[in-house]
């Protein structure tokens, strides 16, 4: 009787051991493992959720990124947008500031007078239009001496062909103000020419003036020293 007592007591002790490892085994977790590839510390800047995306929280941190929150607790930073392209300016605005010194030393604005940009010289617009100086005078001094006779019709017609030959080369027009200032509107970089006749007082003045345009403004003066004629 003792033998069997001893028996069935080991056998019970060889039971309870086996149900204690079944019963580990049952309370083992079985799941998905953790995506490595996001990191699992906490952003440099603390996030404020702004919205989500099915599992994935969208969160902007207070640094301005923006960061996706996963559910299993991971998280990583959104691709920044590349910065858009800085647009590069190619056009120049040339403004101008006109007057002639007068022998009383005073200056003269050249007032509400027609300034044009010319892609090319009006001397050379004129040689190719077949205009001729007049004897003993050059091709501007001329066109001085057509603008200051411009009432009589021989003037007058002379005249007229040189605003009809410099028409195909105007890349701007401007008329200046009571103060003689002017502004072109914007065009390309690039040399052209600052053409002009006017009367002031009496005194005629010719501009075939030649200026490189490489900046986004420029200005220039214009007077008798930089005038083609001026009588």
């Amino acid at each position: 009787m003792q033998k069997i007592a001893l028996l069935t007591i080991f056998f019970l002790f060889l039971a309870s051991i086996s149900v204690q490892a079944q019963t580990k085994r049952a309370r083992r977790p079985v799941g998905k493992r953790v995506n490595t590839e996001a990191s699992s510390t906490k952003p440099e800047a603390s996030p404020d959720v702004s919205a989500s995306e099915g599992t994935t929280r969208i969160a902007t941190t207070q640094d301005g990124r923006t960061v996706d929150l996963n559910s299993n607790g991971t998280w990583k930073y959104r691709p920044q947008a590349a910065a858009p392209p800085v647009a590069v300016r190619t056009e120049s605005t040339l403004s101008f500031q006109t007057g002639l010194v007068l022998k009383s030393g005073n200056v003269q604005p050249v007032a509400r007078s027609t300034f044009y940009l010319l892609d090319k010289s009006v001397t050379d617009i004129m040689t190719e239009a077949g205009l001729q100086p007049d004897a003993g005078l050059n091709l501007t001094e001329t066109l001085g001496m057509a603008y200051f006779g411009r009432r009589r019709t021989v003037r007058a017609e002379y005249l007229a062909k040189v605003i009809d030959a410099i028409k195909p080369h105007t890349k701007a027009e401007t008329t200046t103000d009571f103060n003689g200032a002017g502004q072109f509107p914007p065009v390309p970089f690039g040399n052209y020419v600052v053409f002009a006749v006017a009367e002031v007082g009496r005194n005629t003045v010719v501009w075939n003036a030649t200026v490189e345009l490489k900046t986004v403004t420029m200005s220039v003066a214009l007077d008798q020293n930089n005038a083609a004629a001026a009588f």
